[in-house]
């Protein structure tokens, strides 16, 4: 995988965040307007593309539709109907990225950028969302950064972050059960614990609990319960990088860090020295690490630990995502991991960086 590879797995890693972060901003305010049957969108674009610009929603349960306009001049209109507000996305032609916005009642003015570039010999036409206004998309960009701000300065635990999080969104889904945002919110909000989560699943209207089925909320709540702490790891066996069947069981550890990564996925290779200083720093306290790799090529695995000088075991299945541990634990995206005791039970989930290291010392004070 080229350096072009590890970037755009990371910048997806981050936009995933960015949108959980603006659904978040949309519940700090308080206002809502009344929902309209239509909408109306009327865009700018800078930059000097001329083609087909495309809109893609689903206005209700049934239908999904992909309007088509042409810019001309800088600019492009698009007009609909809906039932309830939706998320839409707005692409180019050929190959290109998307724009997101939250299509609901009334005019929508849309300030876009568009470019081309190429990667890996082949030209990606880029549109960047430079702003949105009329819409609810609209506040949250407004409230964006303020809040990020807010919450690095915070410095919350994840527990305590979940925690307020949580306040938030269920406040929402109470007032709003039917409405789309919340069963999107909480799709990708695996900070909750799984009692949190099935809270606000089971306040979702009939409707939104049905298509929880289809747009991940229900893969979520399974990975929810299979992580939450106190739950037993299931240990499964997937051979190391010399080809031995192995599961880990086998393992003496008083503190086990079951770690997520592949070779091509940057945030864990970012990783690795930080884990490599607490392996060193704890490894005669009995902490330990087992990693997991979602690779499928097993000559760039075998590379990876060997250029990262991961000391630890690894396993691997060599299946990618497919991973039969990974699919068990729902794992979407990494880097992921759970922290075992030594009875095998998970203490908590996807932790990293300085709240690792002060799970950690806490775990085993007085270790330097």
């Amino acid at each position: 995988m080229t350096y072009q590879g590890f970037k755009t797995r990371h910048t997806l890693c981050i936009a995933r965040m960015y949108c959980l972060f603006l659904f978040t901003c949309f519940l700090c305010t308080n206002a809502y307007g009344q929902f309209a049957a239509s909408f109306d969108i009327q865009g700018n674009i800078e930059g000097k593309y001329t083609g087909r610009i495309f809109l893609s929603y689903s206005p209700n349960d049934t239908l999904h539709i992909r309007d088509t306009a042409t810019i001309k001049d800088g600019r492009f209109h698009f007009r609909g109907k809906l039932e309830r507000p939706v998320q839409g996305v707005l692409s180019l032609e050929s190959l290109s990225t998307n724009g997101w916005l939250y299509l609901d009642t009334g005019n929508i003015i849309v300030t876009a950028k568009a470019d081309t570039f190429s990667r890996e010999k082949r030209l990606i036409n880029s549109l960047t969302m430079l702003s949105v206004k009329g819409s609810l998309s609209d506040s949250l960009q407004r409230n964006i950064f303020d809040y990020w701000q807010s919450m690095k300065a915070l410095r919350l635990t994840n527990t305590a972050m979940a925690d307020s999080f949580y306040q938030k969104v269920y406040g929402f889904v109470k007032r709003y059960p039917d409405h789309n945002l919340g069963s999107e919110i909480l799709r990708d909000a695996d900070l909750f614990s799984y009692h949190q989560a099935n809270q606000i699943f089971n306040t979702f209207s009939v409707r939104q609990q049905e298509n929880a089925a289809t747009n991940g909320v229900t893969t979520l709540l399974k990975q929810l319960e299979r992580t939450e702490k106190g739950s037993p790891y299931c240990f499964k066996p997937q051979q190391d990088t010399a080809g031995k069947v192995i599961t880990g069981k086998e393992k003496q550890f008083k503190y086990l860090l079951v770690e997520f990564w592949a070779s091509w996925c940057a945030p864990c290779r970012e990783e690795n020295p930080r884990l490599k200083a607490l392996y060193s720093q704890y490894k005669d306290r009995g902490f330990d690490i087992l990693g997991i790799s979602l690779d499928e090529d097993k000559k760039a695995w075998i590379n990876a630990i060997k250029k990262d000088g991961l000391p630890w075991q690894q396993i691997a299945d060599l299946k990618g995502f497919g991973n039969e541990i990974a699919q068990y634990y729902f794992v979407r995206s990494i880097a992921f991991n759970l922290l075992l005791d030594e009875e095998g039970k998970i203490i908590t989930k996807g932790i990293r960086g300085p709240l690792l290291d002060a799970q950690l010392a806490a775990l085993m004070p007085g270790v330097k």
